[in-house]
């Protein structure tokens, strides 16, 4: 396999492609059992595979990016599903991206990836028996990721509101409730709970992988040049401050309410809401406060 260690990537789609080729309120999830045959040569390569799922905005990438200082940990691969889902392409663009992720360094025996719920969507199945570890799934404040990403449209020129599979809350829940039948394991990170108190909840995480934690990784060197955007110059400004930071940073920010949303948007960001407070009851989420479940 070779790595990725760094590479021109094509500019973001217009906005108009960025809407995706799904249009309903959730994609299907779907077992499409022949394309692992063909990812086997994936799973050879690392010893272990870990896999993070989240809708946007959920601090998915900030928690990536405490991995890529592990030992452990000597590659990347930042949401491959994004150009198969935005260019409604084949699934030959995924199989391309996960057989070209980003080296981090010469040693370890780890890959570790980070998808977008609404962008691997169907195409689930893939990812979740790529690995024999839990399933990291990252939720936020559906209030607080919702204006963020229609806050990151503004800054990019495009229109505030979006498809609204593109929130990714419907396909988080179809995937929990998929690993719920199947019984795959998986834990369920929130966001603030993890920056606010992140060596009590990312060492109870660490547990549950396998994987030892050190203090030492809640702080790293900006990396300002990783290639992790798929879509080029346009879209590396999502990742600047990730990029940029320096550790785990407090979530500080005021929760809107649901009035101060688009008229149109409000029932959306009420649906996303009941499926985040039902996750909060989760016997698998990891808070500051309780042992995780073993």
């Amino acid at each position: 396999m070779a790595a990725n260690q760094a590479q021109d990537t094509p500019r973001a789609p217009s906005a108009g492609a960025r809407s995706g080729r799904n249009t309903g309120s959730e994609s299907q999830v779907r077992d499409d059992r022949p394309l692992l045959d063909q990812l086997a040569k994936v799973k050879n390569d690392f010893e272990q595979i870990y896999v993070i799922l989240s809708p946007p905005r959920c601090s998915s990438t900030a928690l990536a990016r405490l991995f890529w200082g592990h030992p452990a940990v000597r590659c990347y691969l930042h949401e491959p599903f994004e150009r198969t889902y935005f260019l409604d392409g084949t699934l030959d663009q995924a199989i391309a991206a996960l057989e070209r992720p980003i080296e981090l360094r010469e040693s370890g025996a780890a890959l570790v990836i980070k998808e977008m719920t609404f962008q691997v969507g169907e195409h689930f199945p893939i990812l979740s028996q790529l690995t024999d570890r839990p399933l990291v799934f990252t939720i936020r404040d559906p209030r607080l990721s919702i204006r963020s990403r229609m806050d990151k449209r503004r800054q990019d020129g495009d229109a505030p509101i979006y498809p609204e599979i593109e929130s990714g809350w419907h396909d988080l829940a179809r995937q929990i409730e998929r690993c719920r039948e199947d019984h795959l394991p998986y834990v369920l990170l929130d966001s603030t709970a993890f920056r606010n108190s992140p060596q009590i909840v990312l060492s109870k995480l660490f547990a549950r992988l396998g994987l030892e934690f050190f203090p030492e990784l809640l702080h790293w060197h900006a990396r300002e040049n990783l290639p992790i955007a798929n879509f080029g110059d346009d879209q590396r400004r999502w990742y600047r401050r990730v990029l940029e930071s320096t550790g785990i940073e407090p979530a500080t920010e005021t929760i809107p309410d649901v009035a101060e949303f688009p008229r149109t948007f409000q029932p959306h960001v009420e649906a996303s809401l009941a499926i985040y407070r039902h996750l909060l009851g989760d016997s698998w989420l990891l808070s500051a406060g309780e042992e995780p479940t073993t």
